[in-house]
């Protein structure tokens, strides 16, 4: 619940009438009451297992939530012409335009005045087909669709998968996130597969650990500040293969590395990616960054520790390891907007967060749906 209502605080507030605001906690609870009914009741989860365990529900769903996106972006994306909305999805695209044309993407800006790039080199590449055809509406539709497919591949059936895109649509963050153009749903996506890649690649063949290595870094750049994502992956390689991964690991980390120097060489004082490394500085107040350490290291040895070989363990302790460090930027940001959730942009950090606990929730829900839990 917390996952994904939390980070739908913002779009509460900033949507709905202020004499209403009173009653998001009811929001809350009903969201909470509503999971529990329908994953901790045993006669309902066997009634609705029969549905949601059907191919054309998913294709249902991923039509209509692809459908609202095709319908909704454009009047979204015409806010930035009253210098409104989000630019998330024109960092990308001006970014790409700008590759295209031979020139530095880097040297480009949103259309909000001196508005620098966040994306990494790698992301920025990897979505080329949709942000220089006109089609970025259909970005995250895609990726959702990869990450249902693949939720498919891991279970029994279309329930898990199902379940996922019905958790994910029961959330305000997603829809006003996706058809507002961000991103980051996608960058979640991307960290899934990824790790799944990762997971059921290393060690098969040198084909596909160099695949999964190159897929590795190229997830790496999409925010710079995400680079931590090879070491979170060299500790859960090395609770499986020993000292096996090291090599993995160096190439991936290499050419993580080798993508952004090419890009910053290119003119250094343009490459704006970094900027996110001041930002999340300035936005974490020093109270916050103590425990937010501790913590963080306090996780990845619990990871090191404990972390098993199976990729549902993958999925948990890969969220546990980024919970805090995009937990603490999120959060210190509400500090600094003076705790305005009106204002509260670091909210839509925690969507990475959500995608990742949602899909590892889904994946076990089959397994056990009630624990002997009955509260009809």
């Amino acid at each position: 619940m917390l996952s994904l209502q939390l980070p739908s605080l913002r779009a509460m507030y900033k949507y709905l009438p202020a004499p209403l605001h009173k009653l998001i906690p009811l929001c809350f609870l009903l969201a909470f009451f509503v999971y529990a009914v329908l994953f901790r009741t045993q006669k309902l989860f066997e009634i609705t297992k029969v549905f949601l365990n059907k191919k054309s529900f998913f294709i249902l769903l991923f039509i209509l939530i692809t459908l609202v996106n095709i319908l909704v972006y454009p009047l979204a994306d015409s806010l930035k012409y009253q210098a409104r909305g989000s630019d998330q999805d024109d960092a990308l695209i001006v970014g790409a335009k700008n590759l295209i044309s031979g020139k530095n993407p880097y040297e480009a800006h949103t259309y909000f005045p001196g508005n620098p790039l966040s994306p990494g080199p790698g992301w920025l590449i990897m979505n080329l087909p949709f942000t220089t055809s006109g089609l970025y509406c259909l970005l995250t539709p895609f990726y959702i669709s990869v990450l249902g497919l693949l939720i498919r591949k891991l279970s029994a059936g279309y329930y898990a998968a199902n379940v996922f895109l019905i958790l994910c649509s029961s959330s305000l963050a997603f829809w006003e996130t996706m058809v507002a153009g961000s991103d980051l749903f996608a960058v979640g996506a991307l960290f899934t597969v990824c790790l799944y890649f990762v997971y059921a690649g290393f060690g098969k063949s040198k084909l596909l650990s160099f695949l999964s290595a190159m897929l590795l870094a190229l997830a790496a750049t999409s925010r710079i500040i995400f680079a931590y994502i090879i070491a979170v992956m060299g500790i859960l390689l090395w609770r499986r293969s020993g000292k096996k991964y090291i090599g993995f690991l160096v190439f991936s980390l290499v050419f993580a590395v080798l993508l952004h120097l090419i890009f910053y060489l290119w003119n250094p004082g343009s490459y704006t990616p970094l900027h996110l490394i001041r930002k999340g500085n300035r936005l974490m107040p020093f109270a916050l960054k103590i425990p937010c350490i501790i913590l963080s290291l306090s996780f990845i040895l619990r990871t090191f520790f404990k972390a098993k070989t199976r990729f549902d363990s993958w999925l948990f302790y890969f969220w546990l390891c980024m919970a805090i460090p995009i937990s603490c930027v999120s959060f210190g940001e509400l500090i600094v907007r003076g705790f305005n959730l009106t204002l509260w942009e670091g909210a839509n950090y925690l969507i990475v967060l959500m995608l990742i606990y949602v899909v590892y929730f889904a994946l076990g829900v089959e397994k056990e749906p009630n624990r002997n839990v009955n509260i009809l």
